[in-house]
């Protein structure tokens, strides 16, 4: 299956708004640290890291739903085992 924006959407949104997200088609949020953005080809979670005190961003190598949720379950942001 090819990944694309609309399949993100469909599949992304799903899954996070099961995890705890609120937002819309492209753009999630749980509560005002994280941050999770579907762009045109990839991911941007923007998390508030307080070690760097400052905004930290990540931008996943496409749009493989994998990536995503590694990044999130490994950073606590969803539980490792994650609501499908």
């Amino acid at each position: 299956m090819e990944y694309t924006e609309a399949t993100a959407q469909q599949y992304v949104k799903d899954i996070l708004l099961k995890n705890g997200f609120t937002g819309t088609d492209k753009f999630f949020k749980k509560g005002i640290e994280v941050m999770v953005v579907i762009q045109e080809d990839h991911y941007v979670v923007s998390h508030y890291d307080h070690g760097f005190m400052e905004w930290m961003d990540w931008h996943s190598p496409d749009l493989v739903i994998y990536s995503l949720l590694g990044y999130l379950s490994f950073y606590d942001f969803i539980e490792r085992g994650y609501k499908k």
